[in-house]
């Protein structure tokens, strides 16, 4: 930060040059674990009384609608796999520096070892 501070850069360079690349790795892990934590949450705080897709699975389970049930805990099983899917890629491209070209082939990679790995 002193060097681009040195080099007579104005305030925003500082911020963009000097801080942000030191800071931005634990803003996007910060960033992405407050959106998986909100997920995981949501659901709890709903079950006890705030409403949303919590409140509903309540009034599914005091319903005995346990096929209902069943769908909500998907929904929400498949909600948070997503989100975990989407922290995965953002940390992949921001931190590791890759592009979707890279992770779409390192998928790629991963399936066809599991695959022989199973022959």
């Amino acid at each position: 930060m002193e060097a681009v501070r040195a080099t007579g850069a104005p305030f925003p360079s500082v911020l963009a040059y000097g801080v942000l690349p030191q800071v931005f790795s634990r803003f996007i892990g910060f960033a992405t674990y407050q959106l998986d934590s909100n997920l995981r949450n949501s659901t709890m705080v709903g079950i006890v009384g705030a409403g949303g897709i919590g409140g509903t699975l309540f009034a599914a389970f005091q319903r005995f609608d346990y096929d209902f049930v069943c769908a909500i805990l998907i929904a929400i099983i498949t909600l948070i796999m997503i989100g975990e899917v989407l922290a995965t890629a953002v940390r992949a491209i921001f931190i590791e520096n890759a592009t979707l070209f890279d992770l779409v082939r390192r998928r790629g990679t991963m399936r066809r070892v599991r695959h022989t790995e199973d022959d």
